[in-house]
Parts: structure tokens; sequence; C-alpha cells
């Protein structure tokens, strides 16, 4: 019994320190109308499959923890026009402690979007509830925090 406490004591802990690390290693200021203003485009989307980057399975490979995000668009609230069913994808890391994207398969997010060399990017701070970027884009939101969630 007491060795079972002990284990249950130790992977408690450790849990609360690997949340600590990866909390603290991204950091997020809070979302506000220039955000968006700085934004290429802004979709509320439903992020449909995760497809990993450059890694044959079970070896690290130049691109380790990265992936490819596709997203299937709900509503566009700015910039190019991406229309309502279309997909499109955003690189990005697969891990929160590098600040990347939820890996929420069949959730919808809202967005902001930059463009880069012709593709779309995004981190975990460009990330809000969908009604927060909804309110945000039509002057009802004066702040919002990123959804800095899985």
């Amino acid at each position: 019994m007491r060795r079972r406490i002990g284990l249950l004591l130790a992977i408690t802990v450790a849990s609360a320190l690997a949340g600590a690390d990866r909390a603290a290693a991204c950091s997020c200021v809070p979302v506000d109308a220039q955000s968006l203003r700085h934004s290429d485009a802004a979709v509320i989307a439903k992020l449909k499959r995760i497809e990993p980057i450059g890694q044959a399975e079970g070896s690290p490979a130049p691109g380790a923890g990265q992936a490819r995000f596709v997203y299937r668009v709900r509503r566009s609230l700015k910039g190019r026009r991406l229309d309502r069913g279309e997909h499109f994808s955003v690189r990005a890391s697969t891990s929160g402690a590098s600040c990347g994207l939820p890996t929420g398969v069949g959730r919808r997010y809202g967005l902001l979007l930059g463009r880069e060399s012709g593709r779309w990017t995004a981190s975990l701070c460009s990330v809000l509830e969908p009604e927060a970027l909804r309110d945000l884009a039509s002057d009802r939101g004066n702040r919002a925090r990123p959804a800095c969630r899985g």
C-alpha cells in the first residue's frame, strides 16, 4: 500500500512538473484588434487531420515534431477569401511547449493566419475560441485571450 502511494505521488509530481515546463515554454500575449489587423486572414475552421512531416516511424529525422495541420473552413472573417468548405494547411510544431497548434482533431478553432513564402502560418498564440474571434472581427470584443488548449 505504501509503495502504491509513493508511486502515485511520484507520478503526480512528475506530471505537474512536465505541465509547468510546457506552460512556461510557450507564452502568449493577449490577442486584440491590432493582432487581427496585422493578420493576413482570420477564419473559423475545423481541424480535419494532422499529417507528420519528415518522420519515419520510430526514428527522429529533420522536421521531427513538425506536422501539417489540415483544416476545413467554416467561416472566413478577414483577408484572402478562404471559402466555406475549402481545405487549407498550416505547417507547425505538434508540441505546445514550442507554441505548436492544438491537436484536437474534429474541433473548431478561430485562427489568425499569416502568409510566408506562399504558405499559411499560425501558432498556438494565434488560436482563439471561435466565438471570441467572431466578436473580435465584429468589433464587439476589445481583447480576447488565445485558446491555449489541445
